[in-house]
């Protein structure tokens, strides 16, 4: 096991793994103070899950982080707000937390149909939010362009001096290394589409202002 963490540190290292790690979870706290959810940031970044997002921003001290188990039984939610919860990997309690939002005002939201949570759906859950008031507005939700397949090279060799695979992606600066040919070009790949993502929070507009 001691070997293991100290291959995957060496690896991490030669990856520049944690000053990638940082760029994304600052990228990802700067998006938030323009005026996103976690939801919206994850929409935008192309992943189902918000649930990255939401982790990123509690660490940083941006949002509470909710309980992640069951709720009280005294709130039942409706099945299309269970299930789009589910999809975006969050329980009501951390929902509410990318919002800055109480349990109790989500309920009172869905019985009044009006309030912050409200708005909050039509931002979030835009087919929830137009069963919920019966609006049949087009709602323009933040999202971002499709992600290009064909723009990029990477190259893959070995580095004797350190003792692993290298993969490169030149056009972008990435250099990823692991232990072998396909993890060295897994990670490349991975941290390629983390910049794709950190370039797209960075253009959003700030919506506060």
């Amino acid at each position: 096991m001691k070997n293991t963490r100290k291959a995957a540190y060496k690896f991490m290292v030669n990856s520049n793994g944690k000053e990638h790690k940082n760029k994304i979870e600052l990228g990802i706290g700067e998006a938030f103070r323009k005026g996103y959810s976690p939801v919206e940031l994850a929409r935008v970044a192309g992943s189902k899950s918000a649930k990255y997002f939401h982790s990123v921003l509690v660490q940083a001290g941006l949002i509470m982080s909710g309980k992640p188990g069951r709720r009280s039984k005294k709130i039942v939610l409706p099945e299309a707000l269970e299930a789009v919860l589910k999809i975006r990997g969050l329980s009501l309690s951390q929902w509410c937390a990318g919002w800055g939002l109480s349990e109790e005002e989500v309920m009172e939201g869905i019985d009044k149909r009006t309030g912050g949570a409200v708005d909050a759906f039509r931002r979030d859950f835009p087919k929830f939010y137009g069963e919920l008031t019966g609006s049949q507005e087009e709602v323009d939700f933040v999202t971002g362009p499709g992600f290009k397949s064909s723009d990029f090279i990477v190259h893959c060799s070995v580095d004797s001096d350190i003792g692993c695979y290298c993969a490169e992606i030149k056009e972008l600066g990435i250099r990823a290394c692991s232990d072998s040919n396909m993890g060295a070009i897994y990670t490349a790949l991975m941290q390629r589409r983390d910049i794709t993502t950190l370039a797209r929070l960075e253009t959003l507009p700030n919506i506060l202002e």
